[in-house]
């Protein structure tokens, strides 16, 4: 075991057989200013830590497709109060604790925009947001008990696009490249409790809940 910083070259080149990040990287940018230029750094030293055809394995979140559209999040507000603390919140208010709270890449000195807006399911409140906005408030809504810790992070730092390139220009063979939904997660925290729709009222799919990617090292001669 070696204590320090993953971001770092912590051992020497061409030193493991494999490197799993597991839902670790989202800290390297969150408490780097929400830097995402550390992700680069940090797996550039990983990969020179990797023997030839060794691999690298990355878990964490994704950023969903079309990020920036706005979107409907129509949100509990019957399943606790509408004032209170963390615990006591319903989902519809917690948002709004979170809108106020949340800092991130694109938001650092101030809370996330958003629009309350008519027309939701009874019992439900709408939001009108973007797709980032909503994929970080429904990943995190129930971590109530350790709400204040969570909320300094930002989750989704890189697309699917951003990870393959990052992983083609470090010289790694991608050996797959998927989101993920996790089953538990989404029959016991996403089904009837919220919703998400485009600006023309039709449902979108929920956000994957996480996102895997898996690179082989190969040598200079060897193809992709």
């Amino acid at each position: 075991f070696e204590v320090g910083d993953i971001a770092d070259k912590l051992f020497a080149d061409e030193t493991f057989d494999g490197i799993l990040n597991s839902s670790v990287l989202h800290h390297v940018t969150s408490f780097n200013g929400f830097d995402v230029k550390q992700i680069t750094r940090t797996l550039s030293n990983q990969v020179a830590q990797l023997k030839q055809n060794g691999v690298l394995i990355i878990r964490d979140f994704v950023i969903p497709d079309n990020a920036n559209d706005l979107v409907f999040l129509d949100l509990l507000n019957t399943d606790r109060k509408d004032s209170g603390e963390i615990a006591e919140l319903s989902t519809a208010a917690l948002f709004e604790i979170f809108a106020r709270d949340f800092r991130s890449s694109l938001n650092l000195d101030e809370g996330v925009i958003f629009e309350k807006v008519a027309g939701p399911p009874e019992g439900f409140s709408r939001f009108k947001v973007t797709l980032k906005t909503a994929a970080e408030f429904v990943l995190r809504k129930d971590y109530r008990d350790h709400w204040s810790p969570e909320l300094l992070e930002e989750y989704t730092y890189c697309s699917q696009t951003d990870f393959e390139n990052l992983f083609k220009t470090l010289g790694l063979r991608i050996v797959v490249s998927m989101p993920l939904w996790n089953p538990w997660i989404v029959a016991n925290r996403f089904e009837s409790r919220f919703y998400i729709h485009d600006t023309n009222d039709n449902p979108i799919h929920f956000p994957p809940t996480n996102y895997l990617i898996v690179g082989e090292k190969i040598g200079e001669n060897e193809g992709y």
